[in-house]
């Protein structure tokens, strides 16, 4: 083994460092996602004006140098965690909470019909800004109001659900700099890592579970979960170019509710300069439809329908333009996790890779997402293990009540039974026309 060197530079003595970073030799998606989050962050305080702010050269589809200053990475990690006290009222009241006043409201009762009085308590909350989304640069996506929401909501309901992990946003919501989590000594964990590396050497850091989603403190080999802090810098800016969804379930009457938590998607980027163009297009493209409490296309049946989506948002700017095969260079697949805070655990109830396979993601685009969540999600699952759409549906009609299958059905779920139903139809209808099409072309 060589033997390391002693540097004679201190960590202290560095006033500027250089990263380079070359993106297929990032260990994940999530560091890959965060790279390209934190070049678009630069490039929104750029539109913003603010300073100062981290240089960029060098931009390749393949990496990047990132030159930062103490400065320069307090003045970015702030616009990220960049967050405001708003208030929100609530039907029950909360003794961990401050209340601040209590309302009187009038509303119309559900089972009656009429108008009642209720009373609201309001609570100050802590909610993260995403002001960097109104900029060109992020598709100026910060007008589609029910979008934020999901995004804000997922971060403070999961992402950072546990209230030790918000330090920086709340510090930021007191007009503090960010240094909460950890984010306060990034600077000192870079140039430590600087002049290890100018030794020969290496300085590994622990990393957190909040910003590099599964990671634990060691596994169950007792092995520590550590990186480099260049990379882990990276970590701190995946949220930026998450999509978030909420999943879609069936309760026992049948009928089609939203779950408990959220699922987050995360593109694994394989071309910095498309995605750049890419993931603007895609948030300014986002529907401002709503289902009820959520945007409409937010809802999925299942994590890998989320990841589908995502792919179809990123890769719509240029599908047309040229031909499929060389799409792949935006990016190489989504990650995608269904994050829940039953109680004060966040738990991780599924995880997946979905990988960019042009025939499935042209078969997905087929399929009508507003369908019905039981016949969507086998045919999604289906395309993504790459079976004919029609595998399986003997047993799936072996397992489903009748009265899914004729279209009828008591106890006030009709309209559910008859949807399924209905959608089985027009799918097969929608299939033996794209066989007698195929037949006569044949």
């Amino acid at each position: 083994m060589a033997k390391q060197t002693k540097p004679a530079i201190k960590p202290q003595d560095i006033a500027s460092l250089t990263l380079v970073y070359d993106l297929p030799s990032l260990p994940t998606a999530q560091h890959k996602a965060g790279l390209a989050g934190m070049v678009l962050m630069i490039k929104a305080m750029e539109e913003l004006d603010l300073g100062p702010r981290p240089q960029l050269d060098g931009l390749s589809p393949t990496g990047v140098r990132i030159t930062l200053t103490q400065e320069s990475l307090q003045a970015i990690v702030n616009v990220l965690y960049d967050a405001e006290v708003i208030e929100i009222s609530v039907k029950s009241k909360q003794t961990s909470r401050e209340l601040k006043r209590e309302e009187e409201v009038t509303e119309i009762d559900r089972a009656s019909g009429k108008p009642k009085k209720s009373r609201r308590f309001i609570y100050e909350q802590v909610q993260p800004k995403g002001g960097f989304f109104g900029t060109r640069t992020f598709g100026g996506c910060a007008e589609k109001a029910g979008w934020m929401k999901l995004w804000r909501d997922a971060i403070w309901g999961t992402v950072r659900g546990i209230p030790t992990t918000r330090n920086p946003y709340n510090e930021r919501a007191k007009k503090r700099p960010a240094t909460g989590s950890g984010v306060g000594d990034l600077w000192g964990q870079l140039t430590k890592e600087e002049v290890a590396r100018l030794g020969g050497g290496f300085h590994p850091i622990s990393i957190d579970s909040s910003i590099w989603l599964g990671a634990q403190d060691h596994n169950a080999e007792t092995v520590p979960f550590k990186g480099s802090p260049s990379e882990t810098l990276l970590l701190h800016f995946w949220v930026a170019v998450m999509q978030c969804f909420v999943p879609q379930e069936l309760d026992r009457d049948g009928k089609i509710t939203t779950g408990k938590g959220f699922i987050i998607a995360i593109p694994e980027t394989s071309d910095l300069v498309e995605f750049l163009a890419d993931f603007p297009a895609a948030l300014h493209s986002l529907s401002a439809d709503q289902n009820g409490f959520w945007p409409a296309d937010a809802l999925v049946c299942m994590p890998e329908e989320g990841a589908l989506a995502f792919q179809s948002m990123l890769l719509a700017r240029i599908k047309s333009q040229v031909e499929l095969s060389l799409l792949e260079y935006s990016i190489s697949g989504v990650e995608v996790f269904y994050l829940h805070k039953p109680r004060r655990v966040v738990m991780t109830r599924s995880s997946a890779r979905v990988p960019l396979n042009w025939q499935a993601l042209k078969d997905f685009e087929r399929v009508n997402r507003r369908m019905h969540p039981i016949l969507r999600a086998h045919l999604i699952r289906n395309l993504v293990h790459e079976r004919p759409w029609y595998s399986g549906f003997g047993r799936l009609a072996a397992v489903t009540d009748a009265d899914w299958l004729v279209g009828t059905g008591g106890d006030g779920n009709t309209w559910s039974t008859a949807q399924f139903c209905s959608d089985v139809r027009s799918w097969l209808k929608q299939q033996l026309g794209n066989i007698e099409m195929e037949a006569h072309h044949g």
